[in-house]
């Protein structure tokens, strides 16, 4: 098949959930079929594997965004327009041209879009198109209004009324619509929505015992994101002082870029280290013997809890944590709802290293079963050759 690929961040590094999705998309699909790649770069720096990109597609165009430039659009059209500001954010002529150009160039079999931000650009290409939202906007703004603080609080809510509607109108327009769960896919009426789960590369996350460090407890994720902000900080408050109260040797890892200064406050703290950008987020985990996901916010599959299972961790999480994953609480990992409760948790799996070794055994048999980027590409595949097999006058208006 001949795909068109929109990404709103260039796929590698991985830094972000999207940029994941797509790179893992690209690794696997681009032996098979031929990828066409269009993405958007804010700086240089995002371009340090454009040669590793290039390797899975025949031909890969990027597009800078000037971040002063985006804002400065979203500050201006946000006051006329009622579109998502993250649409605003993205709306670029030059993008829609190269996208315009390659239409004309080559004959693509299907456009691929990801997240809902790209969505706009679907109609400028007359072909199959599917959009890989993961998840919904409107579910994770509702989420981030619930638990932020203003000013964030604000600016979440505004969202949440810009996305509602453009979500629930968005899917009859599209062959196919891509989720990472059914209780994301009901926020999009009308579209024909699969839901694919996410997966994990069980060779790089792997567990090394031999960088375990006893009573180590590890959170991971992209510290500027405001719902892992908000579980960090949770975890840190409410359930840690707990914990150190039965284990007193107790440590805390928050690892991940680009932390916030609060979060950094807590790594005054002698037992509780913030990293910051780390050079290897498995070795890190290995230095874990249980890892956290106090999730109070924000939707979609928390790739962090399927890395800490790859790497053999007990993972405690709540049931937001859990999410879509396909996991079994009790048996794969702990699923724990408020501070005690999770603090006990968390204080039960150090107390018992077998315990923990056991379940963290299980958690990684269950991601390699369930949880495969091949599977997630062959379900992809399988999303393509339905909608290719319709008939013309099926296919999306």
């Amino acid at each position: 098949m001949r795909l068109l690929y929109l990404t709103p961040r260039f796929p590698s590094p991985t830094l972000k959930g999207d940029q994941l999705v797509a790179y893992r998309r690209l690794r696997v699909l681009g032996r098979r079929h031929e990828i066409s790649l269009v993405s958007f770069v804010e700086r240089d720096e995002e371009l340090s594997r454009l040669d590793e990109v290039r390797e899975c597609c025949v031909s890969v165009d990027v597009v800078r965004l000037p971040r002063w430039r985006a804002l400065g659009r979203v500050a201006g059209r946000g006051l006329v327009s009622g579109a998502p500001l993250q649409i605003l954010y993205y709306q670029s002529a030059k993008f829609e041209q190269r996208v315009r150009d390659l239409a004309q160039e080559r004959s693509f079999d299907v456009a691929h879009a990801f997240m809902l931000r790209m969505a706009p650009y679907l109609r400028l290409v007359s072909t199959r198109s599917v959009l890989d939202a993961m998840d919904s906007m409107q579910l994770r703004m509702q989420r981030n209004v619930a638990v932020e603080r203003a000013p964030r609080r604000w600016l979440f809510r505004e969202e949440l009324r810009r996305v509602t509607p453009y979500e629930r109108k968005v899917g009859p327009s599209l062959d196919a619509l891509i989720v990472l769960s059914d209780l994301d896919a009901e926020f999009f009426p009308g579209a024909a929505s699969t839901a694919v789960a996410n997966g994990v590369d069980t060779e790089i996350f792997a567990p090394d015992p031999a960088l375990r460090e006893p009573n180590t407890i590890v959170f991971s994720g992209i510290m500027s994101y405001p719902p892992n902000v908000a579980a960090a900080r949770w975890f840190a408050e409410r359930c840690f002082p707990a914990v150190r109260e039965t284990v007193p040797s107790a440590r805390l890892l928050l690892a991940g870029s680009s932390p916030p200064a609060d979060l950094f406050q807590l790594g005054r703290r002698d037992d509780i280290t913030v990293t910051g950008l780390v050079e290897s987020m498995p070795a890190t985990l290995n230095r874990a013997s249980v890892a956290v996901a106090p999730m109070l916010s924000g939707a979609g599959m928390q790739n962090k809890v399927l890395e800490a299972m790859a790497c053999g961790l007990a993972v405690v999480t709540t049931p937001l944590g859990l999410g879509s994953i396909r996991a079994e609480p009790g048996h794969d990992l702990v699923v724990a709802e408020g501070a005690e409760t999770f603090a006990a948790a968390v204080v039960e799996l150090l107390r018992d290293p077998a315990r923990a070794q056991e379940l963290g055994e299980r958690a990684r048999a269950c991601v390699i079963e369930r949880h495969s980027w091949e599977q997630a590409a062959s379900d992809v595949e399988a999303i393509y050759e339905r909608i290719l097999s319709r008939r013309p006058s099926e296919a999306a208006i």
